[in-house]
């Protein structure tokens, strides 16, 4: 609500800019995830019980709430590093002779890998992700999961210099 002065100028009411009282304002301070506590060390008076339902009360009031999630998500957000700031102190490490060439090394690593500058992981199966098969050999998606790629050119070079070919049911797949 608002009034306007003899001059025409909007002044809003008194209660409307009362945000906390004293009271609530170290409540809000004061709240560690206990009530009873917080209403204790905000100053206000009681036994145990009493101090229990004015803090329950005073957490229900939706302002105070709201206030003590920002102060928490302040903290929060003050204590995660940033990717910008992981990255900085990553090349920061990785250039800095002071630091082992191990760590440098990690850094570097740390660092390319949040750029997505090294591939994670090919995915190579006969068809319908099943094995595939090699002249009665069985190699499982998880054997070749752990072959790099040059591995799986030699194990194909290898098997068309001697002649072995692919069964005919997962030639589709080797050819793709």
């Amino acid at each position: 609500m608002s009034k306007r002065t003899a001059t025409g100028k909007r002044v809003a009411h008194r209660h409307a800019r009362k945000r906390f009282t004293p009271k609530q304002v170290r409540f809000v301070a004061a709240y560690d995830g206990n009530a009873a506590d917080a209403a204790r060390k905000a100053g206000y008076k009681g036994t145990n019980q009493v101090l229990a339902v004015t803090g329950n009360d005073l957490l229900r009031n939706p302002k105070i709430a709201a206030a003590i999630a920002a102060r928490e998500n302040g903290k929060i957000k003050k204590l995660i590093a940033t990717r910008e700031e992981r990255q900085e102190f990553w090349s920061t490490v990785m250039r800095a002779c002071r630091h082992s060439m191990r760590d440098r090394l990690r850094a570097s690593e740390l660092l390319g890998k949040s750029e997505c500058d090294f591939p994670n992981k090919h995915e190579h199966g006969g068809v319908g992700g099943g094995p595939v098969r090699f002249a009665g050999t069985l190699l499982t998606p998880e054997q070749l999961a752990m072959m790099t790629t040059e591995e799986i050119h030699v194990i194909l070079s290898v098997l068309d210099r001697f002649g072995a070919t692919p069964d005919t049911d997962d030639a589709e797949s080797v050819e793709s």
